[in-house]
């Protein structure tokens, strides 16, 4: 049970929560060997790519995207998932409100989230000290970024969903988003491709969408300072959306 004292009840979930995130060690080693194996596997292009700087480079920036992504969602799966397990309100936390053990869970998350996608990214001055001067390239910052914010959106997303659905479903919704992210070609091609009403509805998915595939050096070399910051303004609202999305179902849902 979630301990109680004259701290914050918020404060002293949020500590719980992250003691007890830390303890369940098969979960957690499995998503974080996942993550670095999918960023391993990606850097190894350094190697393969060794007198061309450049595609090392970006085998490097591609393999850390994909690591904070693949982390994000599946951490935030499981910080939720033990919230919808049958009995578990009433075995370990039946004197706390569902809300604050909901909001708990999900800073809890936060808190082991963020370090663990910083890592990689520190990393990287010390295998590649100096980037290649021929490589089209984006500022360091802004690279870090937009990947913690791609990494909080997803985070967030696959919280309120694992909520929601089946582990199956949440997870099929959650990586379905994740490409979306990704996959913004020119609207004439979502016309020309799919006339139409489907169309439409793909170019609204776009609009809503934010595109964290401004990152890549190869495709928007040339992008302005307010197309690579515009995920700044759409992640908070993205957040808040399926946080408050996932609480309205917790509340609701059946935990006995």
């Amino acid at each position: 049970m979630i301990p109680s004292g004259r701290r914050s009840p918020l404060r002293t979930a949020v500590f719980f929560s992250i003691r007890e995130l830390s303890r369940r060690r098969i979960p957690l080693v499995g998503l974080v060997a996942a993550a670095l194996i999918a960023w391993t596997a990606l850097f190894a292009g350094r190697l393969a790519f060794e007198k061309s700087g450049t595609v090392a480079y970006d085998f490097l920036l591609s393999g850390t995207f994909l690591y904070s992504s693949l982390l994000a969602i599946l951490l935030g799966h499981f910080a939720a998932a033990d919230l919808t397990r049958p009995g578990f309100w009433y075995a370990f936390a039946s004197g706390t409100p569902r809300s604050e053990l909901y909001a708990a869970r999900y800073f809890a998350g936060l808190g082991l989230l963020l370090p663990l996608v910083w890592l990689p990214w520190l990393l990287v001055p010390v295998f590649f000290p100096a980037p290649p001067p021929e490589a089209l390239l984006p500022p360091r910052f802004l690279s870090c970024l937009l990947f913690t914010l791609e990494g909080l959106s997803l985070f967030s997303l696959g919280f309120a969903l694992a909520v929601w659905f089946t582990p199956p479903v949440s997870l099929a919704f959650a990586f379905a988003l994740w490409a979306a992210f990704h996959l913004h070609p020119d609207p004439l091609v979502f016309q020309i491709a799919y006339p139409g009403t489907i169309g439409r509805l793909l170019s609204l998915i776009d609009r809503l969408v934010p595109n964290f595939e401004i990152f890549n050096p190869l495709r928007y070399a040339g992008a302005s300072a307010r197309a690579a910051l515009a995920p700044v303004a759409f992640t908070p609202l993205f957040s808040l959306f399926f946080f408050l999305f996932g609480l309205f179902r917790f509340e609701r849902r059946d935990l006995a």
